[in-house]
C-alpha cells in the first residue's frame, strides 16, 4: 500500500489548490509526531486512555491527508487501547512508526511543490 493516496491529494488540490494541501500537511506535521510520542508515553505509563486519545487524533489527521494505512493502524491501536489490550500495542505502535516515517517523507514532497499555473 502506498503511504499516501494520491487521489486524495488531488481532490484537495481541486478544492483549494496546492495551498490547501500544504496547509493540511503543516497541520499534520505540527500535530501527529507529538501525538505519536504521547501514545508511546501513555503505553509506557500504562495509561490506555492517553494512548486511545493520541491515536484517535492521529487517525483523523492521517485520513485528512490520504494516509490510509496509517489511519487504519491508528484505528487498530485505538481499538486495542479502548479494550485494554496493552499487549497488542507495542507491535501496533512499531507499525505506526514505520508508516508515519513513510508518510512524512511523502508529505515533505508536497511542501516543495509549487502551485501550478492554470
Amino acid at each position: 500500500m502506498e503511504s499516501i493516496d494520491d487521489s486524495t491529494l488531488q481532490r484537495l488540490r481541486d478544492l483549494g489548490g496546492q495551498v490547501l494541501v500544504q496547509r493540511l500537511v503543516r497541520v499534520f506535521e505540527e500535530n501527529v509526531p507529538a501525538r505519536f510520542a504521547s501514545a508511546r508515553e501513555g503505553l509506557a505509563a500504562g495509561d490506555m486512555k492517553a494512548v486511545e486519545h493520541a491515536v484517535h487524533s492521529m487517525k483523523s489527521s492521517a485520513g485528512n491527508v490520504g494516509a490510509f494505512e496509517l489511519m487504519d493502524l491508528a484505528g487498530e491501536a485505538e481499538d486495542a487501547a479502548e479494550k485494554g489490550q496493552a499487549d497488542r500495542l507495542p507491535s501496533l505502535l512499531a507499525a505506526i512508526e514505520t508508516s508515519l516515517t513513510a508518510v512524512r517523507a511523502r508529505l515533505a514532497q508536497e511542501l516543495d511543490t509549487k502551485e501550478e499555473e492554470p
